[in-house]
């Protein structure tokens, strides 16, 4: 059930569908009065709390009117109705008593709030209307949770959905805010403002800000989100936690739309209440556990670094470093109202130096993530987690995920990992580099899934290797991928593989194999100077691995299959190179129509996803064993439905045999000629390019350049650009239309054909 449909008292963001039930149309804030400077009796009393409004609130309002807080002398400048709202803290639902002059005392129940102040909790919101009459008025409160702060609304009179300007340097919390040279300076006052639907915030490019942003039931509309962005020419407005739990913090809000920011979060002192083990860029939470969500986020143009604790962890294994660039808030356990968020897109953006996770994301129905860049993270990539389903990954670049480039990184991680999650495709990435003691693959799927397809990405010198698959799965597995150089890991009784099959689902000693596990038509290519191996536990069943190549140049590992023969499906795969043809078992296990011949890709030695192209007398073309089956045709049955894809893009057929591998096209002459001298000739600048930067190539004099043709592919080979020259030595491009990622950038004459990374920031 929508927020826009229940607990309108509790809600904020949807405060305009409260005035409507009453003939009032809007409404707008003129007193804003906080608890700790009302008259207290009994046994209340004022406590400090960096999360409350003004750094304190009241407690002790139990036990009858003889322990009270009364707000006295609220001047209003004419009768009639209005609306108040208490900010208030109580990790039960509960009672609260509310009485106005001498009318009679009205009680009320209002909701858990989750968590104490001082335990990082942020404040619930109850608004109900009451009737002040004319001059001053007295409004008094006891039996009830501690008060933070209550909000009058005063007039009839709407302010309209403004831009809000903000400059740490030139701004003042005095202004109002509505235009650049009457900026507001502190987040501290941004975050007083009670945000209307069609509000933006604009933080000044080229400044910091320092704090937390908190945006507290405040949600847009469908019409009218919320925007918050930059203003101004220079670098990125830098936003900086500076010890809060979260640099962002998003409470039961919704249609959020924010681009062009940078988020930091560097350690230091924790504020009061926040545990130095924790630390986020930015936190998306839902306190309700009622069926209640929150939905439409843009997350564009952002760029999240340095996101630490205050503790750095020193445990063996790493996992209590908990310090995210985003993290949403999860339904564990809650089968009856898994989902929290609704419509989430994360789009163009960069992630770099996290202590562990670049991004965890739970409880999310409708979650797109492409086009991102993650580097040099201490965890994984991106964690789909937590009961989110129908997710779209696709074209985003991990490269050095477990980093440790700071000695408070994790160290261990995979670029992207599914944990009891459904619905899930994984496709067009690149995923580089991993590093670890333990998982650490390009892609892996971890415990509880279901419909789960990584296919079309490319997977390259990651230490744990290329297909990690562990317990409890349904209907989830690898297409159409390439791997190079995928695990080498060499640690104690830690080896890399190209297939590993685990039942881990939480306990090792009672694993829960997998079920329907499909690994097919994929490319692996294992380099001279790593010996990956092949593990399959007991309890994994009804494992169908066809139509794979895979080239070892050099020493393999151990095949090791610990399950029946039955419960596998090896066939219509190429070996070839050295590795075991039975098991450690002395069991048979490739299948009636494998094959060892060298599959003839275009390079001897593959250094990209070029390489993997077939030649013409390939002993892979049309060899492959055909995956469809007209009754169960769905596209998200992975058994019998092959997609009609190959990574290149070209078609596969539902009636014909395909080839072996994911190159699936008659093969072509590809025109390449290897010239490694050109490297030493030319000079592409600046590689890393910012965003809208020119590109320049510069030739040696002493080369004649003729009939140049200049591409830029994206990393699933589409051509982004291509332009000719004739006779120039120095070249300038622009690539405006460029996003953040990896491209390559492509040089062909009659003579040679010369390619090299280029990385977009």
């Amino acid at each position: 059930m929508s927020v826009t449909t229940r607990y309108i008292n509790r809600i904020w963001s949807i405060f305009v569908l409260c005035l409507a039930m009453v003939n009032i149309t809007s409404a707008q804030i003129s007193q804003n009065l906080e608890a700790e400077a009302a008259t207290l009796k009994g046994t209340a009393e004022i406590v400090t709390c960096n999360n409350a409004s003004g750094g304190q609130m009241v407690k002790g309002l139990d036990n009858g009117a003889a322990n009270s807080l009364t707000f006295q002398k609220v001047n209003i400048p004419k009768a009639g109705d209005y609306f108040i709202s208490v900010s208030y803290y109580s990790v039960n639902e509960r009672s609260m008593t509310y009485q106005i002059n001498d009318q009679p005392a009205q009680s009320t129940t209002v909701s858990t709030t989750g968590s104490w102040c001082y335990q990082g909790g942020i404040p619930g919101a109850f608004i109900f209307k009451i009737n002040f009459a004319e001059g001053d008025n007295d409004l008094q409160f006891y039996d009830s949770p501690i008060i933070d702060k209550i909000v009058i609304l005063t007039d009839t009179t709407a302010r309209k959905a403004s831009a809000i300007y903000i400059s740490s340097l030139k701004g003042n919390d005095s202004n109002d805010g509505l235009t650049p040279e009457t900026a507001f300076q502190s987040l501290a006052k941004v975050n007083s403002l009670d945000l209307l639907p069609g509000d933006s915030l604009f933080f000044k490019s080229g400044e910091t800000f320092v704090g937390e942003l908190a945006i507290i039931n405040e949600s847009g509309s469908s019409e009218k989100p919320i925007l918050i962005s930059n203003y101004g020419e220079g670098n990125l407005p830098v936003l900086d936690g500076d010890g809060y739990l979260s640099t962002v913090h998003v409470v039961n809000s919704g249609y959020l739309h924010f681009s062009n920011i940078e988020i930091k979060n560097d350690g230091g002192p924790s504020k009061q209440g926040v545990s130095e083990d924790l630390r986020y860029g930015m936190f998306l939470e839902n306190t309700f556990t009622d069926g209640t969500f929150f939905e439409n986020y843009r997350l564009r143009n952002l760029t999240f670094n340095n996101i630490f604790p205050t503790t750095e962890v020193t445990d063996d294994d790493n996992t209590g470093v908990n310090a995210h660039a985003i993290i949403t808030s999860g339904s564990w356990g809650d089968d009856v109202h898994p989902t929290r968020f609704r419509d989430i897109l994360i789009e163009n953006c960069f992630f770099t130096r996290t202590a562990r996770h670049a991004a965890v994301f739970k409880a999310i129905d409708s979650l797109k993530i492409r086009n991102n860049l993650f580097e040099h993270v201490g965890g994984a990539g991106m964690v789909i987690s937590n009961n989110c389903t129908n997710i779209l990954v696709e074209r985003n670049v991990t490269n050095f995920t477990g980093s440790k480039i700071d000695p408070r990184m994790a160290g261990r991680g995979s670029g992207i990992w599914c944990y009891r999650s459904k619905n899930l495709t994984v496709q067009h990435n690149k995923f580089m580099h991993a590093r670890g003691i333990h998982d650490s693959y390009g892609m892996h799927i971890d415990i509880g899934n279901r419909n789960v397809v990584y296919q079309y990405n490319y997977s390259e010198d990651n230490e744990g290797g290329f297909v990690e698959i562990l317990g409890e799965n349904v209907n989830v597995g690898y297409r159409y991928n390439l791997s190079v150089g995928d695990g080498w890991r060499k640690r104690g009784n830690r080896f890399g593989q190209i297939f590993w099959l685990a039942g881990w689902s939480g306990d090792w000693q009672n694993p829960i194999g997998s079920d329907s596990i499909f690994i097919y038509n994929n490319s692996i290519y294992v380099r001279d100077t790593i010996a990956p191996g092949i593990w399959i536990e007991e309890v994994s069943k009804n494992a169908r691995i066809y139509n794979n190549i895979i080239k070892v140049s050099n020493e393999f590992g151990s095949v090791v299959i610990k399950n029946s023969a039955s419960l596998n499906d090896f066939d219509n795969n190429i070996w070839f190179g050295n590795i075991p043809i039975i098991d450690e078992d002395g069991q048979s296990y490739r299948g009636a129509n494998a094959m060892t011949s060298d599959p003839m890709f275009v390079d001897e030695i593959v250094i990209d996803s070029s390489g993997f192209v077939l030649q013409d007398e390939s002993p892979a073309i049309i060899s492959g064993k055909l995956i469809y089956n007209s009754e169960f045709s769905s596209s998200s049955d992975f058994f019998h439905n092959n997609g009609g894809l190959d990574y290149f893009g070209n078609a596969v057929s539902f009636s014909q045999r395909p080839n072996i591998g994911a190159f699936n096209t008659k093969p072509l002459d590809t025109g390449i000629i290897k010239d490694f001298d050109l490297e030493q000739s030319l000079n592409i600048y600046p590689n890393p390019l910012q965003n809208k930067q020119l590109l320049y190539i510069e030739f040696s004099p002493h080369i004649n350049v003729q009939n140049l043709t200049i591409q830029i592919v994206d990393i699933i080979g589409k051509l982004r650009s291509e332009k000719s020259f004739q006779q120039q030595n120095r070249i300038r491009l622009e690539t405006g239309y460029l996003t953040r990622g990896m491209y390559f950038i492509r040089l062909k004459t009659s003579d040679f054909c010369w390619s090299k990374q280029l990385l977009v920031l």
